[in-house]
């Protein structure tokens, strides 16, 4: 807990910063780090920001060409000393943001946007392999990528970028798509002769709850009968 609010106050500010001044967004890393970039790019792309993950080392054999001036590139590694991602930090021509966990590195003193962790040592019983770290970073550019879109987040963005899946059968599914018709399902039931006459037809053909309507105005709910009821 002391963490998170060390976070938030030091980063507001500086997420602010970023949502007023950038449209797009280039994230970079090499090995665990890279993968990390990969990941929030794609969150982002998923709340419809404009941002690409590129590899460092193919950046500079000529991936770098699809950069656009005005793009933030925002550089993932946990020391901070990463040869390619400070040869291309020296190459490029754009403003750069640092997650990294050592604020006095070489790249942080690159970038003019650095958000920064502390953890006592990675989870290997060395310290040494990319496990906490990794996870420190994968936080912090999901934090960075949900709030670039907080005023403007809104559920019929995701479903127009995410419609395959869980997520996008629950945000696209219409409830006349899973409503069932009592007349088709649970045939010789008699709806005008009080509910003694259909709860054990509805619980033998999986109906979990019946919506009971106003004789005079069907669209007047008048209560509600589940399976629990009858059981």
């Amino acid at each position: 807990k002391k963490y998170e609010c060390e976070f938030n106050k030091s980063h507001k500010d500086k997420i602010e910063t970023l949502k007023e001044k950038y449209k797009n967004f280039i994230l970079t890393g090499v090995g665990k780090s890279g993968i990390a970039a990969q990941k929030c790019a794609a969150t982002m792309q998923s709340l419809g920001v404009s941002a690409r993950y590129i590899h460092a080392t193919d950046a500079l054999h000529g991936d770098i060409g699809i950069v656009g001036e005005t793009a933030l590139m925002i550089l993932f590694s946990h020391s901070g000393e990463t040869k390619e991602l400070i040869e291309l930090a020296h190459h490029v021509r754009l403003d750069l943001a640092c997650i990294t966990s050592d604020i006095k590195s070489t790249l942080a003193n690159l970038s003019q946007h650095n958000f920064s962790y502390q953890i006592p040592q990675d989870a290997d019983y060395k310290g040494i392999i990319p496990t906490t770290s990794f996870l420190m970073q994968v936080i912090i550019g999901d934090i960075l990528a949900t709030s670039l879109v907080e005023e403007s987040f809104s559920w019929q963005t995701i479903a127009k970028t995410h419609p395959a899946g869980a997520i996008g059968e629950w945000l696209t599914t219409s409830v006349s798509e899973v409503m069932i018709n009592e007349i088709d399902v649970i045939e010789g039931a008699d709806w005008h002769g009080g509910m003694e006459s259909y709860p054990l037809k509805a619980s033998l053909n999986g109906i979990v709850a019946i919506v009971v309507t106003r004789k005079d105005n069907l669209r007047i709910l008048a209560g509600c009968y589940t399976d629990g009821d009858y059981r």
